[in-house]
């Protein structure tokens, strides 16, 4: 079993990092949820710099928060993805920028701050910088994980765990055909 920090994958460049650890805080592995509760989505928000110090968490934002994980976990696992959600299911509101800055959240504080992780998810998508950020393909894992493999084709957010899970089944599977 994984320990409560586990996390095989190396760290996504730039803000990827910041959307994997944010899908990553709903863990099927383990069966853990950080944001469950407003106190440990709280410290999970803070952690990932989407909630400032000081800044408070509404029962009724928790919901919204969790709707935004959901949808930008279902453009990596397509089972979670339903009909009206996704994130082009959300309400975003963005201006564009121009030049440089590209596009900002017009709404502040933690929805501000959701939109722009959406909008990079968009971005990153095409532009094709989500290609190396998948997820596990476990179906009881899911994990987010960021791909290091030479050729960008791994599957599981680690072979000592998922892929060697993997493996043993088949090769289970195999002997009991032959037997």
């Amino acid at each position: 079993m994984r320990s409560p920090d586990w996390d095989p994958s190396h760290p996504a460049p730039g803000v990827l990092e910041v959307i994997r650890r944010f899908a990553n805080t709903l863990d099927l592995y383990r069966g853990r949820d950080l944001l469950i509760d407003l106190e440990q989505a709280k410290i999970a928000l803070r952690g990932l710099g989407l909630l400032a110090e000081g800044e408070q968490l509404a029962k009724g934002e928790l919901e919204r928060v969790r709707r935004v994980r959901s949808a930008v976990r279902s453009v990596f696992i397509e089972e979670e993805a339903a009909p009206a959600r996704g994130l082009s299911a959300l309400e975003l509101r963005i201006v564009f920028l121009g030049g440089v800055g590209g596009l900002k959240a017009t709404n502040a504080g933690l929805r501000g701050r959701l939109t722009d992780l959406c909008v990079e998810v968009v971005v990153a998508d095409r532009t094709g910088a989500l290609s190396r950020l998948k997820a596990c393909a476990n179906p009881g894992c899911r994990w987010l994980f960021w791909d290091t493999s030479r050729p960008g084709t791994g599957r599981w957010c680690s072979m000592q765990v998922c892929g060697g899970q993997h493996k043993a089944r088949r090769y289970r599977a195999r002997r009991k055909r032959t037997s």
